[in-house]
This record gives C-alpha cells, structure tokens and sequence, in this order.
C-alpha cells in the first residue's frame, strides 16, 4: 500500500496476508483488508487493488 504525505513524499506499507484454503479466498481478502484499514491513522480516499 502506498500513500503520498502533504509533503509530496510517497509512503509505502506492505501487509501480507494470505490463505491457503481457496474456497475461503475472497472472504479472507475482504476481511484482510479490512484489518489493514483499521490500524491505518489516515485512512486513503481511494484504493486501488492489483491480485494475481
């Protein structure tokens, strides 16, 4: 994940969460980034995903 300060400078987070069990894929994704947003203090106006 990546933000970008007042000051122009670009903040980058990387969170890794992964399931192994793919029938549970996508609840697991949503319910993972729901946690990323959570701990985050500025929370972003848009995100944009890329999966593999």
């Amino acid at each position: 994940m990546y933000t970008k300060s007042e000051n122009e400078k670009l903040n980058v987070a990387a969170f890794d969460h992964w399931s192994a069990d793919i029938r549970q894929d996508v609840w697991f994704t949503a319910s993972s980034l729901y946690a990323v947003f959570e701990v985050m203090d500025n929370k972003p106006k848009w995100v944009t995903l890329i999966l593999d």
